[in-house]
C-alpha cells in the first residue's frame, strides 16, 4: 500500500510505516475503550518531545532510502579498487563509511558487506575471517560515531546533553573496538 503512496520507499521503511499505522489504530481503539478519567494516560503521547522523536525517525528513514537509491557505497568500492588502494584499507573503509552515513547496523552490513565479501573472494592473500572481523569492527565504529545514529540522537535529545561531551565518552569505547578489529585482522592473518 505504501509503495503507491510513497514511490521509492525501501521495504524496511514500508514495514515501519505499516507498523506505525497499526500502532496508531491500536492506540485509538484503546483510547476509545477507556473511561474519561483513564484517558489522561494518553495525554503525553502528543507532546513536543514525541514529535521530535517522530521527526528524527522519519528523517533517518528518508535519508537511508535516498542512500540506498543513490548506490553511493558500491560506487565508492569500485572506485577504490580501481585506484590501487590496499585491499585491507578498502575492507576497513567501506563499512566505516556505510556505518557513518547510515547510522544503523543493517546499513553498514547490508550495503558494504556484499562488496567486502566480493573483494575477499577476489584476493587470495586475505584471510576471510580476519577481513570480516576488520570490516565489522570498522562498520560498528562508523555506526557508533554517526551523527544520524538514531539511538545516539534520541539519547542526546532526551537527556539534553551536548554532542561534544557525549563524543568524549564515546570515542575511547569506539577506539577500543577499532583496535580490537585491527589486532584480530593481523592475528588471524598470521594463522593462515
Amino acid at each position: 500500500m505504501y509503495k503507491h503512496l510513497i514511490p521509492g520507499l525501501n521495504p524496511t521503511a514500508s514495514k515501519l510505516c505499516a507498523m506505525l499505522t497499526g500502532l496508531i489504530v491500536g492506540l485509538i481503539m484503546i483510547w476509545r475503550g477507556q473511561r474519561e478519567e483513564d484517558r489522561r494516560l494518553f495525554a503525553d503521547i502528543i507532546s513536543k518531545k514525541t514529535m521530535q522523536v517522530l521527526f528524527t525517525l522519519s528523517g533517518v528513514m528518508i535519508f537511508e532510502s535516498l542512500l540506498d537509491a543513490s548506490e553511493l557505497i558500491p560506487l565508492a568500492g569500485l572506485e577504490l579498487s580501481r585506484s590501487q588502494v590496499p585491499m585491507a584499507l578498502i575492507i576497513a573503509f567501506l563499512p566505516f563509511l556505510a556505518g557513518l552515513v547510515t547510522g544503523i547496523a543493517i546499513g553498514f552490513a547490508g550495503v558494504a558487506f556484499p562488496i567486502v565479501v566480493g573483494f575477499i573472494n577476489a584476493d587470495a592473500t586475505l584471510q576471510p575471517i580476519g577481513a570480516l572481523v576488520l570490516a565489522f569492527s570498522m562498520g560498528y565504529a562508523g555506526m557508533m560515531l554517526s551523527p544520524v545514529h538514531l539511538c545516539f540522537l534520541l539519547t542526546v535529545d532526551y537527556f539534553s546533553a551536548s554532542f561534544i561531551k557525549v563524543y568524549r565518552y564515546l570515542l575511547p569505547c569506539v577506539l577500543s573496538v577499532v583496535l580490537w578489529g585491527i589486532a584480530m585482522y593481523f592475528l588471524l592473518g598470521t594463522l593462515t
